[in-house]
């Protein structure tokens, strides 16, 4: 949770001496107040960092899974290269925001370079964060001179291009590493886009909620198949939303009102399923994000328990992290979740307005 503004405090000025030079004081005077009481109304653009250290499970077993920090916008990338103070109040008197912030971050992606991509449906963009190079920006061009609407969804291929799926548009944007709206793909096809995965051989899944399929593309944009329709059974889907590729092109597909997470091969062939209703330790209320990493180990976001789950690929649990709340390494509504090339997991925790960055190489899961 953001800390509390600061409070700017008015004094009486003592009277002005005369002529011009006071007036011209006094003007610039007013305009530092003004913009002192801008900056100071800003809330800090991510959780204030803990002063101990955060971990999975609790001691005294041993740590498994340790917070490591949450990114909002901006304001992270002027904190890590000590952008002046100076800078950002000419930013504010050329009429620019000072910082931009997350509004509703619902997926989250990281290139192979360590950029961070933010699918933010609330502001209507793809946020990227280059922390190296200590750079930020938006991407909101969409071709046709039109623009994005709800961006849910995004990944990056081997190629280094950024996808992104939009469910008011119905369709994914492709994008060049450096950023330039290439191409969209889907569009008349797909009914409402939610979650989406580059896999290893460069074709794109993505999980078509409304029409309860999964639609895969090659590198190219064209359509391969649709695995799934909607039902209970084996490959069957009920308002799937997201889904993740493991290192062998397995698929891993978050199966939201069936309240599981199904497990298909790279051509669609079901192989099992874990996961039920309930609102105990390792049943699933309202299964969002998943990421697979090492050992396929499952991480699975929970909207209704503002929780990750990990489970082994059979679904035993494994460990639960986080829990309701806004401070650091609390979760409110979490959704997109990705597992980092630097092995650290990044979650979209979408109604804190935030990504938080976990690392479970504290020890073997």
């Amino acid at each position: 949770m953001g800390q509390d503004a600061p409070v700017v405090s008015a004094r009486r000025a003592p009277p002005p001496a005369r002529g011009g030079s006071s007036v011209l004081a006094g003007t610039l005077s007013v305009v530092l107040a003004v913009c002192l009481a801008a900056c100071a109304s800003q809330p800090e653009a991510r959780s204030a960092e803990p002063l101990v250290e955060i971990v999975w499970p609790m001691p005294p077993d041993p740590p498994r899974v340790r917070y490591v920090t949450s990114i909002v916008g901006e304001r992270f990338v002027n904190k890590k290269i000590g952008r002046s103070w100076w800078s950002r109040l000419l930013k504010i008197l050329a009429g620019q925001s000072e910082d931009e912030r997350f509004a509703k971050p619902m997926d989250v992606a990281v290139d192979a370079g360590g950029r961070i991509f933010v699918a933010d449906p609330g502001a209507g963009c793809v946020h990227v964060i280059d922390e190296r190079l200590g750079r930020y920006r938006q991407i909101r061009d969409v071709p046709g001179g039109r623009s994005l609407q709800s961006p849910v969804g995004v990944a990056v291929d081997r190629a280094g291009r950024l996808q992104v799926s939009d469910s008011t548009l119905n369709l994914i944007v492709i994008y060049s590493a450096e950023g330039k709206a290439e191409g969209v793909w889907g569009e008349g096809v797909l009914k409402r886009p939610a979650g989406i995965a580059a896999a290893p051989d460069g074709s794109l899944y993505v999980v078509d909620s409304s029409a309860d399929q999964i639609v895969r593309f090659d590198a190219g944009g064209r359509e391969l198949a649709r695995y799934g329709r909607r039902g209970v059974g084996p490959g069957e889907f009920n308002r799937p939303s997201y889904l993740a590729i493991d290192a062998s092109g397995g698929i891993w597909i978050v199966d939201t009102l069936n309240f599981r997470v199904q497990h298909l091969d790279a051509d669609g062939k079901f192989l099992s399923a874990f996961g039920k209703a309930g609102d105990g330790t390792g049943n699933l209320g309202r299964p969002k994000g998943i990421a697979v990493g090492p050992g396929n180990v499952v991480w699975v976001a929970d909207g209704m328990f503002d929780v990750i789950q990990l489970f082994q690929p059979d679904g035993q649990l494994l460990l639960v992290v986080g829990g309701p709340g806004r401070s650091s390494g609390q979760f409110w509504l979490p959704a997109g979740v990705t597992m980092g090339a630097d092995g650290r997991v990044y979650v979209a925790d979408s109604y804190n307005g935030r990504v938080q960055v976990l690392d479970p190489s504290g020890a073997a899961l």
